[in-house]
């Protein structure tokens, strides 16, 4: 699953591989390119998306579509919805 930050703020969905998670664009610091079996923690605040403990601005809206991808590939992280 591929998310891209565009510059007004929208986010782009693209289904690629779903056993990975790519997140990239606008106000996005550290790209992430990460297997969903390797995340561990997957929380939410407003519309920010936390990965791992890190943070990625405008991606708030997908994390039920990544809970869900993840659930489908077997992985269960521990989440946690502060909204």
């Amino acid at each position: 699953m591929t998310l891209l930050v565009q510059r007004d703020g929208r986010l782009y969905f693209s289904a690629g591989s779903l056993a990975r998670l790519a997140i990239s664009g606008q106000d996005i610091d550290d790209d992430l390119d990460i297997a969903l079996a390797d995340i561990k923690v997957l929380d939410r605040h407003a519309d920010m998306l936390i990965v791992n403990g890190k943070q990625y601005p405008h991606c708030g809206g997908a994390y039920n579509d990544i809970r869900l991808a993840a659930k489908a590939c077997g992985v269960t992280p521990r989440v946690r919805d502060d909204i």
